[in-house]
């Protein structure tokens, strides 16, 4: 009858050795989780949000041609994770279209802009293909200028 008791007491002090590190280890992963600034959960979040956003908005932002050398993309900078608007604009008054634009449509994560001045040549230079076919940058398809003018008096 003794051993018996014996064999039960030490599975049941294993048993509560097991409770309290299960608990502790949860109590870590809980502090991780809703107290830490950022984490890697809270940073795929925020990345996600920023993806949805580019779904959402891309199309009917790239509609205007000067935003035509600017790219979207989610970033893992920021506070905890960022949509990041980067690439080339004409002038101030064309980033700062850009970021009205942007703000006007109220994301729901951080933004980060990284816009740079370009002359006009540089600028095209920078513009991806399909999007220099569809405004008609340098030139329209039938030879005559594009928005920007007559390439050769840049």
């Amino acid at each position: 009858m003794g051993r018996e008791w014996e064999s039960r007491r030490g599975s049941s002090g294993r048993l509560v050795f097991y409770a309290i590190a299960l608990l502790g280890i949860a109590g870590v992963v809980a502090y991780f989780m809703w107290f830490t600034p950022c984490n890697s959960v809270k940073q795929s979040a925020a990345m996600a949000r920023a993806q949805a956003y580019i779904d959402t908005h891309q199309q009917a932002f790239f509609k205007e041609w000067k935003f035509a050398a600017v790219t979207w993309q989610p970033h893992n900078g920021g506070v905890c994770g960022s949509l990041l608007v980067n690439g080339y604009v004409l002038d101030d008054a064309d980033a700062e279209a850009v970021k009205a634009t942007i703000t006007a449509t109220r994301p729901d994560v951080e933004v980060i802009y990284e816009l740079q001045h370009a002359d006009k040549m540089k600028w095209v230079e920078h513009v991806p293909q399909e999007r220099r076919d569809e405004f008609g940058l340098p030139l329209k398809k039938d030879g005559s200028p594009g928005p920007l003018g007559d390439p050769t008096t840049w």
